[in-house]
């Protein structure tokens, strides 16, 4: 079984919604490098309340996006879907869930 090809940073980066359950928040997935990494642009304090402190890096992955602490930590694995989400389950929590907007 083969693996999925690497998407393009130009075909991921751009406007999203990342949301649990009701709680939503907008982020943008930049092209601007960020040490290893790129550059994720969001309300901190937003990004928190979805479970995702300390996130302002991402990057590609064949199967999905991670989004990375300042450290280039991952924080979450986003898998990608076949619908064109990306999500996470999380144990004990709601799962999350990114949209293109």
């Amino acid at each position: 079984m083969s693996m999925p090809a690497m998407p393009e940073i130009s075909d991921l980066a751009g406007e999203w919604m990342i949301a649990e359950g009701t709680h939503a928040c907008r982020l943008t997935l930049t092209a601007r490098p960020l040490g290893r990494d790129l550059a994720v642009e969001a309300d901190p304090s937003c990004l928190a309340g979805v479970g995702l402190s300390g996130v302002v890096a991402w990057r590609p992955a064949s199967d999905g996006i991670g989004l990375a602490g300042a450290g280039g930590r991952t924080i979450a694995f986003l898998s990608r879907r076949p619908d064109g989400t990306h999500g996470l389950s999380r144990p004990g929590r709601s799962s999350l869930v990114m949209t293109r907007r």
